[in-house]
């Protein structure tokens, strides 16, 4: 809960924006553990807490963790959990056996990549097999949850939101920094991309550009390894997380996304609504919904180094390329926009309110 990703941002965001709903007497956001302060601004009728308040494994603390969350559930009178990330959904299901609640498992990844968790693989057939309701983050990923699981739950893509305001900027085309974000781990591809850029930099037109990769991770000191052995580090600075990313954003000429793999990745829905160009690599989901290749961004095949040397050095040396693309880019981030998402929220939790869901009978929405 405490985190600066895109998972928690999209919770907070989409929590605050359903406590005025009319049929929502209280919403509550629970933590497995740590601390239950948000970084993102929520509404302060939200209540918070957490079931642990030291962070640490789980393994000891698995059966006391469903206990402590059952006992939530039925003192807090709660009728519908939005469970954020299939894999807590090991606590939510026992956690709300025999009680009548319904449950939406809200999966942050791709059905085919489980960050090397097994126990995700796990919880993603058996919340097919109990909730109510998936919602994925693409429709590429709704299809393949359809596929392979063969759910009877009801699917719905939805995208993460984003907060126009705070990332409205305007595109400055003279710019030369290349920016990345996204914690510093194996998924994120950063170790790809500083490859690539030391390609980028056998081009005599790339002097004067820098790379800036904004992020915080275990992956801190590999990276800054390997940029040393690259000979990069007058070109390339990693900086940590911060709660006012969008001034880096203003200050970029174009996004890089290397990741391997992806959900939906919200530094490209950020990129597009601050009009920025997009190079990413088309990994199996996100990237694809959000960047239109040729139009708003280059596409580059997942994993492709000097592909995705090519096209950064493409869009580097083509300012012209990059305003059109800036153009384009923003002009789709309006179906990204808060009220658009939250809005397709409503309607998922309205619906099942009048008893539309195939699990759920009609409740209050608590």
């Amino acid at each position: 809960m405490d985190g600066f990703g895109g998972t928690e941002r999209s919770a907070c965001t989409v929590a605050d924006g359903v406590v005025d709903l009319a049929n929502v007497l209280d919403v509550h956001m629970i933590a497995l553990m740590g601390e239950a302060a948000c970084k993102f601004d929520v509404d302060q009728r939200i209540k918070r807490t957490s079931l642990f308040k030291e962070s640490g494994r789980m393994t000891g603390r698995y059966l006391p963790a469903i206990a402590k969350l059952r006992r939530y559930l039925i003192e807090n009178r709660i009728n519908t959990i939005v469970v954020v990330e299939s894999s807590l959904c090991l606590y939510a299901i026992p956690a709300a056996v025999g009680l009548k609640i319904r449950t939406i498992c809200w999966e942050h990844f791709n059905f085919n990549s489980n960050a090397g968790r097994r126990k995700r693989t796990f919880a993603r057939y058996l919340a097919a097999l109990v909730v109510d309701d998936i919602v994925t983050l693409t429709q590429r990923d709704r299809e393949v949850w359809l596929k392979k699981t063969g759910t009877e739950a009801r699917v719905h893509a939805i995208v993460n939101p984003i907060d126009g305001d705070l990332f409205d900027c305007t595109y400055d085309h003279q710019s030369k920094t290349v920016l990345a974000i996204g914690r510093l781990v194996h998924q994120k591809g950063f170790d790809l991309l500083i490859a690539a850029w030391a390609e980028v930099l056998r081009d005599p037109a790339a002097d004067g550009w820098n790379l800036l990769i904004v992020g915080d991770g275990e992956g801190r000191a590999v990276l800054e390894r390997l940029i040393s052995d690259c000979k990069i580090t007058a070109s390339v600075t990693l900086k940590k997380s911060t709660e006012t990313v969008q001034d880096y954003y203003k200050k970029a000429a174009l996004v890089c996304c290397s990741s391997r793999y992806e959900g939906l990745p919200m530094v490209l829905i950020e990129a597009c609504s601050c009009g920025l160009p997009i190079v990413s690599f088309d990994c199996e989901t996100g990237p694809r919904e959000i960047v239109a290749d040729g139009e708003s961004g280059r596409l580059v095949p997942n994993g492709d180094v000097l592909g995705l040397a090519v096209a950064l050095r493409e869009l580097m040396k083509n300012e012209r390329m990059r305003i059109d693309f800036s153009k384009a880019a923003k002009s789709t981030s309006a179906r990204f926009s808060r009220q658009a998402v939250l809005e397709r929220w409503r309607t998922l939790l309205l619906e099942g309110d009048a008893g539309n869901s195939p699990r759920f009978e009609s409740r209050a929405i608590q």
